[in-house]
């Protein structure tokens, strides 16, 4: 969206003295939810975003930063092997727990018996 945005804009102020040329009504746009830098958002917001919500335990944050886990990127690109395991006890920890409304009740299918 930004760029379709920036995109209208530029067609609309180069446009802009010309009556005959249809230009689209941009009065501005928004991003819900919007990552716009992985190094601070996604995975590293929620590690700690848990972790100052008491969602999982002091051990697992200490072991996080003792490791100088690194989850950003967009695949985890550059967390270590000793991380990935790290983060998979978070993930276990807040699996049950809904990451837009965390003191809310995460309504979803049923779990398999």
């Amino acid at each position: 969206m930004p760029y379709l945005s920036y995109y209208i804009d530029n067609y609309n102020t180069a446009n802009a003295d010309k009556a005959d040329v249809f230009k689209p009504n941009l009065k501005g746009f928004a991003v819900g939810n919007g990552v716009t830098n992985y190094k601070y958002d996604c995975t590293p917001a929620y590690v700690e975003m848990g972790y100052w919500h008491s969602l999982y335990p002091d051990e697992l944050y200490e072991a996080f930063k003792s490791n100088n886990c690194d989850f950003s990127g967009t695949r985890l690109q550059n967390a270590t092997p000793t991380c990935l395991n790290l983060l998979g006890q978070f993930e276990d920890l807040v699996s049950d727990v809904n990451v837009y409304d965390i003191f809310g009740i995460c309504y979803g299918p049923e779990p398999n018996p």
